[in-house]
């Protein structure tokens, strides 16, 4: 039987390539045929994934990080576009859980790539806004970009979520002249609206350190922001699909660039061909960080899950970890295993030796 072997990263720890490989040498040993597909639909991975088939060049700039700290990050550049990653630059896989901000970490060195982009020449940028280490709707970005977000006595509120509570002005004027000429698209790995019990808050939050008290305030803190901007630009959009994506930044993002969101699912998918490659397998394996709930919000490993069922091909689950109460069954999987145990880390080993467990024989 011919397999698409497509995970998504182990978040900070194993790529999509090497999980490829992994699980590919596996099913090989076992007499399977293999189609390699490393994925990602936003968030981490998603320029090496895109590079491997796309090619195009990686550029390297030092940027600030999450928390301020600065470090290398990079932008995919091709003749007609670029392609710009939050995760690399502002990803919450960028820090060890000690360092989690909730309120305070940004967007700023993704904000400095985009710029750097705009600046060597690119005029059509895609910008993926997955993975995300902070809830600041998309604001420490706009700033690096001459976006100004003031108090009520002028000066500039502080960076990080929690500090948009005392935003009551936003000038743009900068920001206009550095972009003219130039459009943008949001790339979002999910579907979930700016504020409320699904928004950016509520959902992605908890996962960046906030507590109860804190999710309710950065949930505050977003509608207040989107009072401001919908204001500013006398159009909504904090209900838009994906406008919660990465603390929000989906919704800064596509409201004051004026830039679609769309599926990061959809545009990768089409990108490395995805479909094609489906059609030539029976079977797929897909693999993320955790399987949860999480997964079916638009995520990829909720979409493979239904490409391949309309296709009629079954579906193996290898994650590095599994929501407590969830089964192959409830997600609509021929199996499902676990490579890690919960506070433990996961190597290519352990991958190799649950992926012999999860296909014991050939396939018929």
């Amino acid at each position: 039987m011919r397999i698409l072997v497509c995970p998504c990263s182990y978040k900070g720890t194993i790529s999509a390539l090497e999980l490829a490989q992994a699980i590919a040498e596996v099913l090989a040993e076992k007499g399977h045929s293999c189609e390699l597909a490393p994925f990602a639909d936003g968030g981490d991975d998603t320029l090496a994934c895109l590079q491997q088939v796309k090619g195009g060049e990686f550029v390297y700039k030092e940027v600030s990080g999450p928390t301020g700290i600065k470090g290398l990050s990079r932008y995919l550049k091709f003749p007609d576009h670029a392609v710009v990653e939050l995760a690399g630059a502002s990803g919450i896989a960028l820090l060890q859980e000690g360092q989690l901000d909730a309120l305070g970490a940004q967007t700023e060195g993704f904000g400095q790539l985009i710029r750097f982009a705009i600046e060597a020449g690119a005029r059509q940028i895609f910008l993926t806004v997955g993975g995300s280490a902070s809830t600041d709707g998309g604001t420490g970005a706009l700033r690096m970009l001459g976006a100004r977000f003031l108090d009520g006595g002028g000066s500039d509120i502080a960076a990080g979520g929690a500090a948009l509570l005392s935003l009551s002005r936003i000038d743009l004027t900068e920001l206009k002249r550095l972009t003219r000429g130039c459009s943008f698209t949001v790339i979002s790995d999910v579907h979930n609206p700016l504020t409320g019990p699904e928004g950016a808050a509520s959902v992605f939050a908890p996962q960046k350190g906030a507590d109860a008290a804190e999710v309710a305030l950065l949930d505050r803190a977003l509608a207040h922001f989107a009072d401001c901007l919908e204001s500013a630009l006398g159009r909504q959009g904090r209900d838009l699909p994906g406008a919660g994506s990465a603390g929000g930044a989906g919704f800064g993002l596509s409201m004051v660039l004026d830039a679609p969101i769309v599926s990061g699912f959809d545009w990768l998918s089409q990108e490395l061909h995805l479909p094609e490659k489906l059609a030539r397998c029976q079977a797929v394996v897909v693999a993320e960080g955790r399987i949860d709930s999480q997964s079916l919000s638009g995520k990829s490993v909720g979409r493979l899950i239904e490409m391949a069922r309309q296709r009629g091909c079954l579906v193996y689950g290898l994650p590095a970890l599994v929501e407590p109460g969830l089964s192959a069954e409830k997600l609509a999987m021929t199996a499902l295993t676990s490579v890690a145990e919960p506070g433990r880390t996961a190597g290519l080993k352990e991958v190799k030796e649950k992926a012999a467990m999860l296909f014991p024989d050939a396939l018929d």
